[in-house]
Formats: structure tokens, sequence, C-alpha cells
């Protein structure tokens, strides 16, 4: 953990065995209403759900409610900011085939693939980051987005369900 991390209220944090997660210097999470300006469903949760998995948080983040669940590799750059009750996940958490779906332990079953937010990204509130996301430097993602698998450029605004690029913060 970075120098100058900053807790409002208590995040749930919890790793799987030889998991790792890092978060840098001055970022806020925060897991209290009280220290936000929209109210948060819940505490922020950061957690890995399999040996080997990943979370790497830059430095001056913002997050405010989020969860951040990871099977294999997420990683966050610095300067982003995650509105309330964002949702970033890394796993399908089940398999695709309905035989055995809900008490599957079959790893190999599940679509696992990595998230990649670059830096300066802005998250609005509840919106949804899917397995193999990758947003550019930049960027913004809209209230409510669901983002799906796809590398997206640097300074794209993503909006909708699913999303897509409906302009650049680039252009004037």
């Amino acid at each position: 953990m970075g120098s100058g991390v900053v807790f409002y209220g208590s995040p749930q944090i919890k790793l799987c065995m030889s998991s790792s997660l890092s978060i840098g210097a001055r970022t806020v999470i925060c897991s209290d209403s009280d220290y936000t300006a929209l109210a948060l469903n819940h505490k922020t949760k950061i957690s890995t759900i399999r040996a080997g998995a990943s979370i790497e948080i830059g430095s001056d983040v913002g997050i405010s409610g989020a969860c951040i669940v990871c099977a294999e590799s997420i990683r966050i750059g610095s300067e982003v900011l995650l509105g309330a009750n964002v949702l970033i996940v890394d796993s399908d958490f089940h398999p695709i085939n309905p035989v055995g779906r809900r008490h599957s332990d079959d790893d190999t079953q599940i679509g696992v693939a990595p998230v990649v937010v670059g830096d300066n990204v802005f998250i609005g509130t509840r919106a949804t980051l899917l397995k193999g996301v990758s947003i550019g430097k930049d960027s913004v993602v809209a209230a409510g987005a669901v983002v799906a698998a796809g590398n997206y450029v640097d300074g794209a605004i993503l909006a909708g369900n699913p999303a897509r690029i409906i302009g650049s913060v680039y252009k004037e």
C-alpha cells in the first residue's frame, strides 16, 4: 500500500491465498455515504477469488462503493475515478453450459479475461466493466454503461448497454 491512502468507512477486502492487491499512494477508498455526494449501495468491496489473481490500483485513485472482484488480473491506472457503485469483474463466475452451472467448481469452464483501465479514466456511477475490457487513458464511461470485452482507444467516451463509443474527450 502506498503512502497517504485514505479510507472513509471500512471496505470489505478479501484475498485468496497466493493472490495480491496493491494500492497506490494517495488513493481514497470511500465505503460510507457520509463522505460522498451519491449514496453508496454497499461498502467498497475488493476481492480475489483464485490463487494467483492480481489487483493493481494506481496512485491518486478515487473509489466510492465500488465492487472489484478478480479471478486473474485487474489493473486500474493512476488518477482514475470510480463513481458510486461501479462494478469491475474479470470473470463470468459460473460456466455458460447450463448443466451443473450452479455448483460447478471447474475453473476451466468459467470465462476469465483481464481488465485494464488506463490512467485518468472516469467511470460514472453504476457502470459495469466485464471481463476482457481494456479502456484507454483519459476515457469516460457514462453512468450505467455496461462495457463488455473489447479494447477502447484513449479518450473514448463510452455509453449504453452494451457500451459503445459515442465520442472523444479530445474533440471540442
